[in-house]
């Protein structure tokens, strides 16, 4: 027969390891993502965001890249230890423990906020779980190692959830490797998505425009290929040339 000391002591040693193995070996993107009660009570739920928001950075993160860069840990479907961690509110202490660690993670935290205005233009036809004319918006505020928190209002005028959660990861993913983001979308231009390269230029110039970051120096020569690239594309070879 165990004692309560004995029992103690082994279920720290369980949540010790659980978490331990979190911090190591799970994901190291955190997403919590709040849904209005309209919107949840229409089928589409906390858990669906998070999971559309997790494979889609999950995607953007899998792009083939030759050279080495900032990346996370991030698959589409949870590990054990993850799927064990978060119901017992044990992901903070995993986070906090791969701060210690040194592991690169990002946390991110939404909220998806739905508003109904005459003003608005409505959507040609429905969009699911909404209806016409509900404009969604998206809070997301990401916070990383030792950087300033960045935060964004993204909106969706047609009110479609699923394309508004895949923006808001790729904006997310573009605060820790912008390249991964832009040479998803050039890809999915490749494949025949007919606004990917418009995607991939866009973020292309906000990357460009920021201040000189001689540590990104690889990954900005590859942007400006790619650049050109999608300049040839087109048939604009004197843009590529430039």
């Amino acid at each position: 027969m165990f004692d309560i000391t004995q029992l103690f002591i082994i279920t720290s040693l369980v949540l010790g390891l659980l978490v331990g193995n979190a911090a190591l070996n799970g994901d190291a993107l955190r997403v919590q993502i709040a849904i209005p009660s309209d919107v949840s009570s229409a089928g589409f739920t906390e858990a669906t965001a998070e999971e559309i928001f997790t494979a889609e950075a999950a995607r953007i993160i899998r792009a083939p890249s030759i050279i080495p860069v900032p990346t996370l840990q991030v698959n589409s479907t949870p590990s054990i230890a993850t799927a064990l961690a978060k119901p017992l509110n044990l992901d903070g202490v995993a986070a906090a423990l791969q701060s210690q660690f040194g592991i690169n993670h990002l946390m991110v935290a939404g909220a998806v906020l739905a508003e109904t205005d005459i003003d608005k233009v409505p959507a040609a036809s429905a969009v699911r779980p909404l209806t016409p004319g509900v404009k969604l918006d998206l809070v997301l505020v990401v916070t990383q190692q030792h950087e300033t928190p960045a935060q964004i209002v993204l909106e969706q005028q047609d009110g479609d959830a699923t394309t508004l959660l895949r923006r808001g990861a790729s904006w997310a993913m573009e605060q820790v490797s912008p390249y991964h983001v832009i040479l998803t979308d050039a890809l999915d231009g490749v494949h025949g998505d007919a606004d990917g390269f418009a995607r991939a230029q866009t973020a292309a110039q906000r990357m460009l425009a920021k201040p000189w970051d001689p540590e990104k120096a690889s990954e900005i020569a590859l942007v400006h290929n790619l650049l050109a690239l999608i300049a040839m594309h087109t048939g604009d070879l004197a843009e590529a040339d430039r």
